[in-house]
This record gives structure tokens, C-alpha cells and sequence, in this order.
């Protein structure tokens, strides 16, 4: 299984081009087009390359807005941006904006913040998760102030956007007791918040309402070592501690002594072994997408029988 790490290190390059208007002139012009190039390392999307880092697929699309004014406040509306959810798609080797990025003048500081997947920000700031949909739950943004917050003005430059996660993911790992003839069949479930507010320009989502249940899904291939894990991206939150993993119509539930912990792009590792009569907690980790402080380990849980 590929492992993830905590931080999209995606560097999205946005570059000023030439005046004249096809954009085609050279690069001592005064600045007038935006285009973007997008790398990525460590996304969570299915595609990676041969060194494992997650890359971005033909078809992707990325929001790119800009601003003037306040470096602290995002514009309300959309015409209240320079360039306002210009939607960037990738053909596999190169990003077209649609509509096309301009800056506003030469002197104005700009500022910039980017969203995968494509979303206006300006609709709503309000988040429910999908467990079916993991790529859309999993939003990432990036946000670039220039120097010092100072802004950036129009230049041929290349300007960096880094993007980060600002969803938690949450692992389950199960393991069985040899008391089953054969691997059983288990659903995996927790009771935690869906919804949420996001705030972009802080790159933070605070979860609201009230605890649903949410499955969490079942990977292709299980982490090694573990006969089965399960994985969802969540709402960074906190008052959760129940853990229900279902076989045979029969519950196994898993209380943790303290409230389990989801963190804005950390993932939260939880394995357990589950046997016919109780679950054994193995540990509990909060990690980069892999490595972690471990909270707990070799904790018995009681589970009464049927």
C-alpha cells in the first residue's frame, strides 16, 4: 500500500507571461498573463509515479483565485477577484486556464490562493463529507501572500503555491483471532461529525452538528501486516472514541479511554484485534500518513458475548 505523507508539497507555479496578446512575446515585456504548472508530491490521489509521490492525472482541475486589497480577507463574491475560480485542467503535460488569468496592473500586490478539487469558494464555505467520494472530501489549498505577506506585483517570475490537506484522515488496521474458520466479513463504523465550516484562507475546516455515523471503507490492499483496513477522510475533531467493527450481524465495539484525536492533515492510525468475545486495541498512532507518537498499546477491551 502506498504510503501517504502529512503535507501536500505540491508546487504550483503560477508565471507571468508577455504583454502582447497572444502571449507569445518575450519575457522582458511587462507582465500580463497568468499560466500555471503544477507538480505534486504526496497527494492523496490514486496515481503516482515511479518513485511513489502522487501526481496530478489528465483530466485534473484546479480553482486559482487572486486578490488586491486585503492580504487578510478574501473577497465576498466573485467580482471581487483579479482572477476569480479560473479552473486550470491538466492534459498530462501542460495547464490551461479557462477563463484566462490576468493580472489586474503592474503595481497592485496580489495574492493568491488555490483548491483541489475545483470549487467556488465563494458559494458556500460550508463542508459535508462523503464517504463515497473521497478524492472530493479530500480538499486540499494553497495560499500565497508573496514575502513577508507583502504581496506579490506582476511579474514573469515563477510564483509558488504549496498546498496542504485540511481534511484528517482516519486508518483502521483489524487483525483476527483464530477462533473464525476462515477471514471473516467486517464492516467498520465510528460516530463522529460530517459537517463543517471551512475557512480557506487559514487553510482550517471546524466541525458543527451533530454525530453520524460513518463507515469507514475498505482498501484494496490491507496495510502489511493486517488482515484488513479501512480508511475515510474525516473532519479534523475531537469527542469521538467508539470504534464499531460488525461480523455476522454481531457488534464489537472499542471504547478508547480518551477521546481519539483528528488532526488537519495528520492521519490517525488505529489497530486492533478483534476476537470472538473481545477487541484488543494494538495501538494508536497520529502520523504524517505514516509514522507517529503512539498513544496506547496492548490495551484489552471487554466485549460481552452474544
Amino acid at each position: 500500500m502506498k504510503k501517504m505523507m502529512l503535507m501536500a508539497v505540491t508546487a504550483l507555479m503560477v508565471a507571468g507571461c508577455s504583454s502582447d496578446e497572444n502571449g507569445n512575446g518575450t519575457t522582458n515585456e511587462a507582465p500580463k498573463y497568468i499560466t500555471v504548472n503544477a507538480n505534486i508530491s504526496g497527494l492523496t490521489k490514486a496515481a503516482t509515479d515511479h518513485t511513489g509521490a502522487m501526481v496530478f492525472e489528465a483530466g485534473d482541475a484546479i480553482s486559482v483565485y487572486a486578490w488586491t486589497g486585503d492580504k487578510n480577507a478574501l473577497p465576498t463574491s466573485l467580482q471581487g477577484y483579479v482572477v476569480a475560480n479560473a479552473i486550470n485542467t491538466y492534459d498530462g503535460s501542460l495547464w490551461t486556464a479557462q477563463p484566462q488569468m490576468l493580472w489586474k496592473n503592474m503595481t497592485d500586490s496580489h495574492y493568491f490562493l488555490a483548491v483541489y478539487p475545483q470549487k467556488d469558494i465563494t458559494v458556500s464555505t460550508d463542508f459535508n463529507l462523503d464517504t463515497q467520494d473521497q478524492q472530493a472530501s479530500d480538499i486540499l489549498v494553497a495560499v500565497n501572500k508573496g514575502s513577508n505577506d507583502a504581496g506579490i506585483t506582476a511579474t514573469n517570475n515563477a510564483i509558488p503555491l504549496v498546498f496542504d490537506h485540511i481534511m484528517a484522515k482516519l486508518q483502521i488496521n483489524l487483525n483476527y483471532r483464530n477462533q473464525w474458520a476462515q477471514t471473516p466479513e467486517a464492516d467498520v463504523k465510528v460516530t463522529a461529525k460530517t459537517t463543517g465550516t471551512i475557512d480557506y484562507l487559514n487553510k482550517s475546516v471546524t466541525a458543527n452538528g451533530e454525530a453520524q455515523t460513518v463507515g469507514v471503507m475498505a482498501v484494496s490492499t490491507p496495510v502489511d501486516g493486517y488482515e484488513k483496513t479501512c480508511e475515510t477522510v474525516m473532519i479534523p475533531q475531537q469527542g469521538f472514541n467508539t470504534i464499531t467493527v460488525t461480523i455476522n450481524n454481531k457488534d464489537y465495539i472499542y471504547t478508547h479511554a480518551n477521546d481519539f484525536v483528528l488532526e488537519r492533515g495528520k492521519m490517525t492510525v488505529v489497530n486492533l484485534i478483534v476476537g470472538r468475545d473481545e477487541i484488543e486495541l494494538g495501538s494508536v498512532t497520529i502520523n504524517n500518513w505514516n509514522e507517529g507518537n503512539i498513544y496506547g498499546d496492548g490495551e484489552d477491551i471487554e466485549v460481552p458475548g452474544e
